[in-house]
């Protein structure tokens, strides 16, 4: 179960008042030469005595085989996920408000979207080569995102027995996944392990959907069509090594993705060529070096290829001159050295530069290649992590300064003019936070954190890209200021029962928003518009019963509102926004004989412009997931069934004066793209016993 996961992780209650701590020397040699991994801290003790707004999901037999990343996180309270149709179709994180730009995603300590330089897309992430999803809501030592990191995290060192899965379902939907991990003494006292991961994910994408045929107030040309051109293979291969000789250990780790599939564009307008291609590659290493009983230095390196090549030879989706690749490389080195002063307190030091060059080439033969855009990136922080009266009072001091290099942005498109006449060549900009949390007893914790944040514009928001977006060298970075406070309880009171439960306010105040304005033609512009503000509560549970029945819910409460801009939008909602998300699951569980979980997913109604003129249908999906092993290290059979309430359509007043008087409207993602109705998936898979 996901959801119960939350703060405290059903798996590990306790009521003893020890948190375990990571061991960061060298693993032990067992009399059988295996590498033992690392001892990682209990995700459980951790949640409930962390100072910050943090969940942790354990990657395990109790997530669907075909959930995705999206889907781990859709069940956090707090973030809100935008997909864009079905199966393999991009999907993206928001937290509490913010932008998916505002997000940031770090893969194995990696940052994929330093700075905000991007949205990262959750469906290029399989979630199958990953052991913990990590969230952070607002405030995080070291961080500058506005809403907050989510971490996928990789245990190098453990040796995984070998695993392989496949699986079939609706629509041509088809997956396979695999992996292994393997280690021993390699002599001379040093130790080395290896992981592989494959995984592959296709769907022909075909699923049925309702169409209002663009006229909300009309009935007769109501209909259920099928979605078209939105098929999706995807392949994704990852390896992990590290070599442990005395206080040194090194690490690699390579990823690589390969995607291919339709662009369907909106359900009005059919799409049948346009097509995306897209190849990426993460090489990352690290050095960890045991200096000293007390200190510890990391020093990290790693280069990130991404490219993407779109056509539309029909210019179907009415974009001009749509035929583009786009490249980007990213070399980027950070180095971390952590003092532990004394038992109470611990001082660490981080720096990283990030190097992005950029560049979009049109595809036809007459077209001239767009220059080629580099920017630096220099990130400097100090963190102070204080423990005391035996870690009951917990507090992380974090303050830094970040640096933006854009003198070789280049020319302006269009303009003799370079980036460089409002003085924004070179910025800094100081950023931290505080976060302290109080535990007067085991099982109680009260935490608060405030921090300020920031995102500069990005390439594509200052330049645009020929097609769909037009650039705005004018752009003013986004600033933020939040604060979130919550209570947090978990404990066992009865050897047959446990539970957990945390409720809080948040509230963060943006300035200088940025927001893509569409046009009557689709093109979009990014502006500034001045301030928002967004406010409310969050609250998540989970139980166990008996060692059988689990069982979760996350609510959150959202009050969204423009506070300055345009007369037009001051006081409107913020689009896809939605005031209530609840999230709930109910499971049964024995041993690992049979596993049965429902899951419901509820957004609220929400908007897709400051204008607030369209509101989308509100969504409540509903899900099954069975799960049966005979015995540990025999075959498994999953079954999962995905939107069982088929809901596809959605009946509102035409006249809220009216209420008698209904018309229907699609249930969608994002606007103009389809939910998928009910689905069927079956798994089988294999994984050796330990």
């Amino acid at each position: 179960m996901i959801v119960a996961t939350l703060y405290v992780g059903v798996p590990a209650w306790a009521d003893d008042d020890e948190d375990s701590d990571e061991d960061e020397g060298t693993p032990e040699v067992t009399e059988t030469t295996e590498v033992e991994a690392d001892r990682t801290p209990d995700p459980a003790a951790e949640a409930l005595a962390s100072p910050y707004s943090v969940v942790t999901v354990e990657v395990d037999e109790s997530v669907a085989p075909s959930a995705s990343v999206a889907d781990v996180l859709e069940d956090v309270a707090g973030l809100h996920v935008r997909r864009f149709g079905g199966p393999g179709d991009p999907a993206y994180v928001t937290v509490r408000g913010s932008t998916a730009r505002q997000v940031e995603v770090v893969v194995d300590g990696v940052s994929l979207n330093p700075h905000g330089g991007s949205s990262v897309d959750l469906s290029t992430l399989p979630l199958s080569s990953f052991d913990t999803v990590q969230i952070h809501r607002g405030f995080v030592a070291g961080g500058s995102a506005i809403g907050g990191r989510v971490e996928l995290t990789s245990r190098p060192g453990t040796a995984a027995p070998p695993r392989f899965e496949a699986g079939f379902g609706s629509w041509t939907t088809r997956r396979a996944a695999g992996g292994i991990g393997v280690g021993g003494d390699l002599g001379g006292g040093a130790l080395g392990d290896l992981r592989l991961d494959v995984a592959y994910a296709g769907t022909g994408g075909n699923f049925r959907y309702f169409d209002d045929g663009a006229t909300e107030t009309v009935r007769d040309d109501d209909q259920v069509l099928e979605r078209r051109n939105n098929h999706h293979d995807r392949v994704d291969l990852s390896g992990r090594g590290r070599l442990v000789s005395g206080p040194i250990r090194l690490t690699l780790t390579e990823r690589f993705g390969h995607a291919d599939g339709g662009v369907p564009g909106l359900h009005t307008d059919v799409t049948t060529a346009s097509r995306l291609t897209t190849w990426s590659n993460l090489l990352d290493g690290a050095i960890d070096l045991r200096a000293h009983p007390r200190l510890a230095l990391r020093a990290g390196l790693s280069w990130r290829f991404d490219e993407a090549t779109f056509v539309d030879p029909a210019n179907e989706l009415g974009l001009a001159s749509p035929d583009q690749r786009t490249t980007l490389h990213q070399p980027l080195g950070s180095f971390r050295a952590r003092w532990q002063a004394a038992d109470w307190i611990a001082l660490q030091g981080d720096a990283s530069t990030a190097v992005d060059l950029f560049q979009s080439r049109q595809l036809e033969s007459s077209a001239q290649d767009d220059p080629l855009r580099v920017r630096l990136a220099t990130s400097l922080t100090a963190t102070g992590d204080l423990r005391l009266l035996d870690e009951r009072i917990s507090v992380v001091a974090s303050g830094g300064v970040h640096l933006l290099d854009n003198r070789l942005l280049g020319p302006v498109p269009l303009s003799d003019l370079a980036l460089a006449g409002d003085g924004s060549e070179f910025a800094a900009e100081p950023t931290g936070g505080v976060a302290v949390a109080v535990r007067p007893l085991p099982w109680l914790t009260v935490r608060a954190s405030a921090a300020h944040a920031y995102r500069p514009p990005y390439f594509k928001e200052l330049f645009g890209d020929r097609g769909g977006v037009v650039g705005n060298p004018e752009l003013r970075p986004e600033t933020a200021n939040t604060f979130d406070a919550s209570v947090r309880v978990a404990g066992r009171p009865h050897r047959c029962f446990a539970g957990a439960l945390e409720a809080g306010y948040y509230r963060s105040d943006a300035m200088d928003r940025i927001v893509f304005v569409p046009n009557g033609l689709g093109i979009s512009r990014p502006t500034n518009f001045d301030g928002s503000t967004v406010h409310g509560f969050e609250a998540a549970g989970s139980f166990e019963a008996f060692h059988l029945i689990t069982g979760a819910l996350a609510v959150t409460y959202a009050d969204s509102t423009i506070t300055d801009g345009s007369a037009a939008h001051v006081g409107n909602e913020l689009p896809y926004t939605p005031t209530w998300e609840i999230d709930a699951s109910l499971g049964v569980a024995i041993r690992s004989w049979v596993r049965v979980q429902w899951r419901l997913n509820y957004t609220d109604a929400t908007y897709d412009s400051r204008l607030n003129l369209f509101e989308q249908a509100p969504r409540a999906i509903h899900s099954l997931y069975a799960r049966g092993q005979p015995e540990p290290g025999w075959p498994w059979l999953a079954v999962e069934l995905n939107n069982l309430g088929d809901s596809i359509s959605f009946e509102r007043p035409r006249d809220p004066l009216h209420p008698d008087d209904l018309v229907v409207i699609p249930v969608e993602d994002f606007r103009g793209n389809p939910v998928a109705g009910r689905s069927v998936m079956v798994t089988l898979g294999w994984s050796a016993e330990r």
